[in-house]
């Protein structure tokens, strides 16, 4: 039937020929038009339907972050290298990064990167933030893995508010933002909040133009005790606990990349081209989302995946941001 001139002509494919019933075959060469058009019409779908609704479970917040799915060498001419080469039986893993935006319990904006450059954090989540559906009054979350001080002040000056995690010491304190030394939120015990300069790359003088607040806290119990958490962001009107809280939803995308590899089998490629693994990827991602949607309507706690080894403050309360209302 794939070779037939019946299924050739509203098919699209082309004059391509397939030798065996191999679907890796098959996805090699499909119009990846297709997968990228269904995603998108089944996300403006469950706006129109359910879109109220899933903005009030913390639709405003924007997550972000990578995964690394490994393919040997052997198998596919594309990949990126990570590492020293893991050789076994002459032959060595190559990776493929898997990008996602998550607003609320959906995934907004999806990218599949195979080139060497976009093992660079600062290129894969830039590019994801890039193409997200971010309104004016929503908030972008991501890890340490995008810190280059350019970024951070075109998030600014273009109004993006975003928490991230930071590290180092290459900043200016300007002034104590609020006095919170020794108060306590969940596990945390939190040491400072201070509005600061970020010094420019290459060791270059702080940039003034840009101001960011800086909040420091330290897990008090658990597994993560005596551990220092440093969160930056450009949000000035919420309190210190309220953006701690903030980043600990940004766990959220952890366990949905959990749940891409253990119950949809995203590690699982069953194609090594970046078209076949491309549409993989979309086809996982609809199931996944699916899912997700169903499991949340339905108030349902089936595949609930446990957060362990987390320093948790308290579960993100009632809060207000640029307009919106408490609890909204």
């Amino acid at each position: 039937m794939y070779n037939g001139v019946a299924f050739e002509q509203f098919s699209g494919k082309g004059k391509h020929q397939t030798r065996h019933s191999s679907l890796a075959d098959r996805l090699a060469h499909i119009d990846l038009n297709f997968f990228e058009q269904l995603y998108t019409a089944f996300l403006e779908r469950v706006n129109r339907v359910y879109g109220s609704k899933l903005k009030k479970a913390f639709g405003w917040l924007h997550r972000f972050d990578s995964t690394m799915v490994r393919v040997s060498a052997n198998l596919a001419k594309i990949g990126m290298e990570v590492g020293a080469k893991f050789r076994q039986n002459d032959s060595y893993w190559k990776q493929i990064k898997f990008t996602i935006g998550l607003q609320g319990l959906i995934p907004t904006s999806a990218q599949v990167f195979h080139e060497q450059i976009y093992l660079s954090e600062e290129r894969a989540l830039l590019h994801a933030i890039e193409q997200a559906p971010i309104e004016s009054q929503d908030i972008a979350v991501f890890d340490m893995g995008l810190k280059s001080r350019k970024t951070l002040q075109s998030f600014t000056q273009r109004g993006l508010w975003f928490v991230t995690r930071f590290k180092g010491t290459r900043y200016e304190v300007v002034k104590t933002h609020k006095n919170i030394k020794g108060r306590t939120h969940g596990d945390l015990k939190f040491i400072s909040d201070q509005i600061v300069y970020l010094y420019q790359s290459g060791g270059a003088p702080s940039n003034k133009e840009v101001e960011y607040r800086l909040i420091t806290t330290e897990c008090i119990q658990g597994d993560h005790a005596g551990k220092t958490y440093v969160f930056l962001t450009n949000i000035l009107d919420l309190t210190a606990f309220e953006i701690a809280d903030i980043y600990l939803k940004r766990w959220d995308i952890e366990l949905f990349f959990r749940f891409l590899k253990q119950h949809v089998g995203l590690q699982h490629l069953i194609a090594h081209n970046h078209n076949a693994i491309t549409a993989l990827f979309y086809i996982r991602l609809l199931s996944a989302t699916m899912l997700q949607l169903f499991f949340f309507l339905n108030e349902r706690r089936d595949l609930g995946i446990a957060q362990n080894g987390v320093c948790r403050p308290t579960e993100l309360g009632n809060m207000g941001h640029n307009g919106y209302p408490k609890g909204g």
